[in-house]
């Protein structure tokens, strides 16, 4: 290999080095995530077992423990509701203890990630709250399609009969979490949101739907960002590169530093022209040559193959799904989800979160009792 073809290949392995580090800090702003800390999520108990097991399960019983505490979109509001009539049994009214019901429309919030006991307060002359015992209400269930939140509990009707009740100027306080509908959600965290109402509803099937429906909008949302980086910095990478052989490479002949110019040229070129093409396969010509030009030199995603190969296999069941199939037992909606997410992850963080057992995002501090935080070793 002449010298010439030396510098070239140095220049564009440079370039891809470069490339990379810009692409990684765009494509990381897609979308944001606050560090969870693990004992907001899971009991001492469970660290045990491996966290990928323990998120695991979790993803397949009620994902919403994990996002609530993971995004940053995720906004906290106190819901107050005036109690002017309470609803109970009319059989009820002779007794001491009445059984009663309400319920809170909850419609400013496109998500309900969580919500906290419900709390009833009075206000006094002073226009100050006291909280109150003798109404109580428990949470019965949560609409997340209507965006409302049942309730039960109960009256002492020999402290505060229910007339009086209804007229005395109670609040009904509740702390509720989600995403507020005037929140701008990228279409693939929509999917994943939806994925865990589902899965909250039973409703498996669907939700590994909406998982893989969140795989293809974010992958094509990387693809295409990476598509337009190229296009923008074009003229800005053909421009460095001949700056920077007129500063390094002086006593190179005019036809040797027009040849690297044209080289640089036909490779930015090239990833113009593949990253043009949205008819291509979504993992294996996608996502694929996505991970390539965040780690050209492969030092970062050293177990995205795994990733890879499990959504591929994923793929051929969400195809079998897809057209009728019934030999479908073999497939698990919380993996998916963790699989999903991984993806998520190692792109955001330009981290390995499969590798790294997820240490970007989850800490592993546990607080004791004794004021300290103590950090426990979790198996891979």
């Amino acid at each position: 290999m002449c010298d010439i073809d030396k510098i070239i290949e140095e220049i564009i392995s440079d370039l891809k080095i470069d490339i990379s580090e810009q692409l990684q800090f765009e494509l990381s702003k897609i979308i944001s995530f606050k560090p969870a800390c693990l004992k907001n999520i899971i009991s001492i108990d469970e660290f045990e077992t491996s966290l990928k097991d323990i998120i695991i399960r979790i993803f397949n019983s009620n994902p919403f423990i994990v996002m609530n505490e993971i995004l940053s979109c995720v906004k906290e509001k106190n819901i107050i509701k005036e109690i002017d009539n309470i609803y109970t049994m009319e059989e009820d009214l002779q007794k001491d203890l009445l059984t009663i019901q309400d319920s809170i429309n909850l419609e400013e919030f496109s998500i309900i990630t969580k919500v906290y006991e419900p709390e009833v307060y009075e206000k006094t002359f002073e226009d100050n709250e006291n909280y109150i015992d003798y109404i109580k209400y428990n949470i019965n269930y949560i609409d997340y399609y209507e965006k409302k939140l049942v309730l039960d509990g109960v009256l002492n009707n020999y402290l505060l009969n229910i007339y009086d009740a209804e007229n005395s100027g109670l609040i009904l306080k509740c702390d509720v979490r989600g995403v507020l509908k005037d929140e701008n959600m990228m279409p693939f965290l929509e999917y994943i949101l939806d994925a865990c109402v589902n899965i909250t509803y039973k409703n498996n099937k669907m939700a590994f739907f909406n998982l893989f429906a969140a795989i293809d909008s974010y992958i094509e949302l990387l693809y295409e960002k990476v598509f337009s980086f190229y296009i923008e910095n074009y003229t800005y990478y053909i421009e460095n590169v001949k700056d920077c052989v007129e500063e390094f490479y002086e006593f190179l002949n005019e036809g040797d530093k027009g040849k690297i110019i044209s080289e640089v040229n036909e490779f930015l070129k090239r990833k113009i022209k593949y990253f043009s093409n949205n008819s291509r396969r979504l993992i294996n010509e996608k996502l694929k040559p996505i991970i390539k030009e965040l780690d050209p030199t492969k030092e970062i995603y050293f177990e995205f193959d795994n990733i890879i190969s499990y959504l591929l296999k994923a793929e051929k069941i969400r195809n079998t799904i897809a057209h009728g199939g019934r030999n479908i037992q073999n497939y698990n909606v919380g993996e998916l989800f963790y699989n999903v997410l991984s993806l998520i992850f190692s792109i955001t963080t330009s981290d390995d979160a499969c590798l790294s057992n997820w240490s970007k995002v989850l800490c592993r501090a546990y607080y004791c009792s004794d004021s300290n935080y103590k950090c426990f070793e979790i198996s891979e």
